[in-house]
């Protein structure tokens, strides 16, 4: 009988961690995603297992994939494109690994711009994550607390 009056302490000490961590997977919206600092300065989201940063609008889109932890995740073999919406028009934007943990694309990102990007690391395995890189003002940081 003694491991009755244990199963409701350690039922309660289960319940108490999975409500913590529920709170640090609730942290990660978009809205606190554009509150804090980021890895390189651009906009990121949450896309599966991923967070996935596109930068500001420039010569070339430019898209960093970390974990959760901002683990570089290495790109080599992902595939990915991004959609952008500008002014009523719509761009298909191809991107391909660039080494490290980066996917570039080899067209410009215009101002204003809404974005769906989508990757594929593997066969059968998709994420997207939708931007508006001009909607926030990031720095870059060296790591942030989950």
């Amino acid at each position: 009988m003694p491991a009755l009056t244990y199963a409701p302490a350690r039922l309660w000490s289960a319940a108490a961690l999975l409500a913590c961590l529920a709170g640090n997977a609730l942290a990660h919206t978009d809205s606190w995603f554009d509150t804090h600092a980021t890895p390189n300065g651009g906009q990121v989201r949450m896309a599966g297992p991923y967070h996935l940063e596109l930068m500001p609008p420039g010569n070339e889109v430019v898209v960093y994939v970390t974990d959760h932890g901002d683990t570089k995740i290495p790109t080599a073999g992902w595939n990915a494109h991004i959609i952008t919406l500008t002014k009523g028009k719509k761009t298909r934007i191809l991107l391909k690994p660039a080494g490290d943990n980066k996917l570039v694309g080899k067209a410009r990102l215009q101002a204003g711009a809404q974005a769906v990007l989508n990757v594929s690391p593997k066969a059968g395995e998709e994420y997207s994550a939708r931007f508006k890189p001009e909607s926030t003002q990031t720095q870059p940081h060296a790591a942030h607390a989950h």
